[in-house]
């Protein structure tokens, strides 16, 4: 199986670790976290940062290559955290199936600049979304895709949390989740232009949506990959597609 690899700059961010489930007593099959550890500007290797899994009673420090590998982990929700001295600690959710390898890149030295994974986000066995433009962009591909399949999954506590693991999206939050910014890699001065069910709209809608009223989310880096139903004045700096679900209004569970 194709390995998940996860980049991550080092940002304080919340979880709570949730533990490996209950199998019935059948044998688990095993799942591995490898990862490393690099400073932001020049990709050198941290030697000796502790990384751990929060609630397992794991950890580790990285070797002269600012490797780290937890083998043989059950499958299960973790949050998995990275400390170096003089840096605040990471940590991120990671969700593993069966038999899984996720691969994670902690950043040291980006401030609170979240770079999110090189991962795709499409779940290949997803239900069909009820959102035909969704459905007809998604099938021709060109940007990321969040389906309400996988939204469920990461069960993200605000939109912002959603996002941060789509590849290509930085976030930067200034003390609190009102106060952050989000912006696409390859457009660091400017935001991307919003649309809700087609309609254009503010970032703001970023806040004022829970990501349990979400069908799903479609984002596009820059004006290569933009489709031309969702140009605008800020499409040059990408544009992020939310479509709500059928039948909810903003706010609803």
């Amino acid at each position: 199986m194709p390995a998940r690899v996860l980049s991550l700059a080092f940002a304080a961010l919340a979880g709570l670790a949730l533990g490996a489930p209950d199998l019935g007593g059948q044998e688990p099959k095993k799942s591995e976290i490898r990862g490393t550890v690099v400073t932001a500007v020049d990709r050198k290797p941290v030697k000796g940062a502790k990384v751990s899994l929060e609630g397992q009673n794991l950890a580790l420090n990285t070797d002269d290559k600012g490797r780290f590998k937890f083998p043989k982990v059950a499958a299960g929700t973790y949050v998995i955290r990275a400390e170096v001295e003089g840096f605040p600690p990471a940590t991120s959710t990671l969700l593993l199936s069966p038999n899984d390898r996720i691969e994670v890149e902690f950043q040291v030295g980006n401030n609170d600049a979240v770079t999110l994974p090189e991962l795709s986000v499409t779940e290949p066995d997803a239900r069909v979304s009820p959102v035909p433009e969704f459905n007809r962009r998604a099938t021709g591909g060109g940007g990321r895709y969040l389906t309400r399949d996988y939204i469920e999954k990461r069960a993200a506590a605000n939109m912002m949390d959603l996002l941060r693991i789509v590849p290509g999206v930085r976030i930067k939050c200034a003390r609190s989740e009102r106060l952050c910014t989000l912006h696409f890699a390859r457009h660091t001065d400017c935001s991307p232009a919003y649309f809700v069910d087609g309609i254009p709209t503010d970032k703001a809608v970023l806040f004022l949506m829970s990501p349990s009223d979400i069908e799903g989310v479609e984002l596009y880096s820059g004006p290569a990959e933009t489709p031309p139903e969702l140009e605008g004045i800020r499409s040059g700096c990408g544009a992020i597609a939310i479509w709500t679900r059928v039948g909810k209004k903003s706010g609803g569970q």
